[in-house]
């Protein structure tokens, strides 16, 4: 950046900024710098350009990716939450698919809406998806609303009993709201 470097430049493919290669990354570092330096902290990909990224903020890639740290600079610096991408998923979204219970639960705390969606499941059908009823509880606590819904079970029926998302688990998941 010394030397007048554009933060904002955008590679040609995706239209990635730094900052979405930091955050993809986890690098606090470099997103640090970058921050400090101006950079957008809510640049979106370009939805044409790219196949998984459509439209994903820096804060999207660092959710997807699992990197908490960066999450949380991120949002302590202003990046926006909610933001949708092209298919509509927020970042918490995402974090929750891929089971980063860590960031799902930051997120919630700081305000991200507990009723988004991602692949059509809903924060809590994903924790129910991942037996993970810590993380069901604490989605309940900010409002969300327990809907339990076949096509978690039919994810969960492939899985072994007793292991994460098995059919054992999710009946033990699915009695707590009954």
């Amino acid at each position: 950046m010394q030397y007048g470097a554009d933060p904002n430049a955008v590679s040609t493919w995706a239209e990635f900024t730094a900052l979405h290669f930091a955050a993809q990354g986890g690098n606090v570092q470099v997103i640090h710098t970058l921050v400090q330096s101006g950079c957008a902290l809510d640049k979106a990909t370009h939805p044409s350009r790219c196949h998984n990224e459509n439209g994903w903020t820096p804060l999207h890639l660092a959710c997807d990716r699992g990197h908490f740290d960066a999450v949380r600079y991120l949002v302590e610096h202003g990046a926006q939450i909610d933001i949708p991408s092209a298919a509509g998923e927020t970042a918490c979204a995402l974090a929750a698919e891929c089971g980063h219970k860590d960031i799902v639960r930051y997120l919630v705390a700081h305000g991200a809406d507990v009723h988004a969606k991602r692949r059509g499941l809903s924060l809590v059908q994903w924790a129910l998806y991942r037996a993970d009823a810590e993380l069901v509880k604490v989605l309940v606590s900010y409002g969300a609303v327990p809907d339990l819904d076949t096509r978690v079970l039919w994810f969960a029926e492939d899985k072994p009993p007793g292991t994460y998302g098995g059919l054992e688990t999710y009946n033990q998941l699915h009695y707590m709201f009954l």
